[in-house]
C-alpha cells in the first residue's frame, strides 16, 4: 500500500481487523453508538481524528447513539484512538505478500536492527541486492523510503516504550536508535502528529477504555 494517502482497501483492512471489531461491538452494547472509519470528516457525527503523522488523517465516528452522551463518550473515543494509533502505524509497517522478496527480506532485517545505526549499503549487502534496485523497489511497494521505513518503526516503538512513566523521553530516544534527542522529536512530530511529551501527557490524561461503566 502506498504511504501517500489512505486507500479504501486499507481502511476496511482496518475495520475489520479483531482490535476494530471486539472493541467496536464492546462500544455499540454499552452506548447504542455503532463505530466506523471514514477518510473524510461527517458533518454532524461525533468523530475523534486518527493521528498518523505525515498522512492526511483519518476519523474515528460514532453513529446513531441517543443524544446527550457526547461529553461522557468523547473521553473513550479519545482513548481508544491512543490504541487505534499504534493499530494504524503497525499495519503500515507490516509486510504484503505482494510485496518481492528482497523488500520482505529488508524490513525484516531492519527490525532486527532498530537500535542500531542502520547502512543501506550494509542491508543491501547482507541481502546480495543491488542497494539502487532495492531503494527503487522498495518505494514502489510500500510508498515509503527505506530511512522513512527505519524512523516509522522506532517511532512506532517509541510510542509502547513511552507508556512506561518511569523511563526518561531521552532514554527512550536512545532505546530506538536515534542519535539525539532534538532528532528523536523532530522524528516523532513528523511521524506520530505531536511532540513525545505531549503524547506522553495524552497518556496519562486519559482513563483506560471501560465501556461497562458508561
Amino acid at each position: 500500500m502506498s504511504a501517500d494517502t489512505f486507500s479504501p482497501f486499507f481502511t476496511d483492512r482496518l475495520r475489520s481487523c479483531e482490535f476494530f471489531v471486539i472493541y467496536s461491538q464492546a462500544f455499540e452494547v454499552a452506548t447504542g453508538y455503532r463505530l466506523n472509519l471514514k477518510v473524510h470528516e461527517d458533518e454532524g457525527a461525533m468523530l475523534v481524528p486518527v493521528r498518523v503523522g505525515g498522512l492526511p488523517p483519518i476519523y474515528l465516528i460514532a453513529e446513531g447513539g441517543s443524544p446527550g452522551k457526547e461529553a461522557a463518550l468523547k473521553g473513550l473515543l479519545k482513548s481508544f484512538v491512543l490504541q487505534l494509533e499504534d493499530e494504524v502505524n503497525r499495519a503500515l509497517l507490516e509486510s504484503d505478500d505482494a510485496e518481492p522478496k528482497c523488500v520482505r527480506a529488508a524490513k525484516n532485517y531492519i527490525k532486527k536492527l532498530l537500535g542500531e545505526k542502520i547502512l543501506l549499503d550494509r542491508v543491501s549487502e547482507v541481502l546480495e541486492v543491488c542497494p539502487f534496485l532495492l531503494c527503487r523497489l522498495f518505494k514502489k511497494h510500500t510508498g515509503m523510503t527505506m530511512t522513512e521505513f527505519v524512523s516509522r518503526h522506532r517511532i512506532e516503538k517509541a510510542r509502547r516504550i513511552l507508556q512506561d512513566p518511569s523511563l526518561q523521553i531521552s532514554e527512550v530516544s536512545e532505546q530506538v536508535g536515534f542519535t539525539s534527542i532534538s532528532q528523536f522529536n523532530r522524528n516523532f512530530l513528523k511521524y506520530a502528529g505531536e511532540a513525545p511529551s505531549r503524547y506522553r501527557d495524552r497518556l496519562g490524561s486519559l482513563e483506560h477504555c471501560q465501556l461497562m461503566a458508561v
